[in-house]
């Protein structure tokens, strides 16, 4: 679940606790409750991908909440927004631990003077993907004994 929120991260609501086998995304941000649906049990970490790629409900709430709001453009498939706009509170949470993301994250300068934010709609994607967005605010460990990935927030 995910919910735009004026929370801190240790006081998110209970229903937001995800299953032992489930990915939940919770976007913690400044304004009132949001409770979106559940999302997809299925998602993936991926180093070479920049963005956190959501469900586009999420990618949408997360995107109203930057100040000014972010605009989806269809023709770079991105959400838009001015490169000094407020970036919102925005965490994910797994296994019940919350990561949360540092707003200089959230803005991408694609290099030219124009920025984009670093969530997205992943409507394209199945399963949906946390990026460089995710994996710049946590340490990382392939522990391929045991099958795991384990993170710590930095």
């Amino acid at each position: 679940r995910a919910a735009a929120t004026d929370q801190s991260p240790s006081q998110i609501p209970q229903g937001l606790s995800p299953t032992n086998n489930n990915i939940s995304f919770a976007s913690l941000c400044l304004l009132s409750l949001l409770r979106l649906n559940q999302i997809s049990n299925s998602s993936q970490l991926d180093s070479g991908t920049t963005q956190a790629f959501l469900a586009p409900s999420i990618a949408d709430a997360i995107a109203a909440k930057f100040s000014p709001p972010a605009i989806y453009n269809g023709t770079t498939q991105v959400y838009d927004v001015p490169c000094d706009a407020q970036a919102p509170y925005f965490a994910i949470e797994i296994g019940g631990v919350v990561f949360p993301i540092d707003k200089r994250d959230m803005i991408i300068d694609d290099g030219t003077g124009n920025c984009y934010t670093g969530t997205n709609s992943g409507e394209i994607y199945a399963p949906y993907a946390l990026g460089d967005v995710f994996m710049n605010n946590v340490l990382t460990v392939f522990d391929i004994g045991s099958g795991e990935m384990k993170f710590k927030a930095r």
